[in-house]
């Protein structure tokens, strides 16, 4: 990888990927969440009234962060955990600047 090509992962980046959508991210635990506009859904499964039935769990991008192990769109790894950093793959992502939207 070039200097380039290693960009950190920020949390704008992380809702970026929600709004152009089809993002998920795959976290350490190895359970995945898709991602959206202001937060991350996971799918659980949980009791409610006795009975067990599909949840959508939301969580937040901050809490969410340093679980994540990569974050792939439409079956293209857009960035990976490397030595403790999430890092851009530089495919699949196009990064957006501010002032430049």
């Amino acid at each position: 990888m070039n200097a380039k090509n290693t960009e950190i992962v920020r949390m704008r980046d992380l809702r970026q990927l929600g709004l152009e959508g089809g993002a998920i991210a795959t976290l350490e635990n190895s359970s995945q969440v898709s991602l959206r506009k202001d937060v991350a859904i996971e799918n659980i499964k949980g009791y409610v009234q006795g009975e067990i039935r599909d949840l959508k769990l939301r969580i937040d991008y901050k809490d969410l962060y340093p679980r994540i192990q990569t974050i792939t769109r439409h079956n293209v790894l857009v960035a990976k955990r490397n030595h403790g950093q999430l890092i851009l793959t530089g495919k699949g992502f196009t990064r957006k600047e501010k002032g430049n939207e």
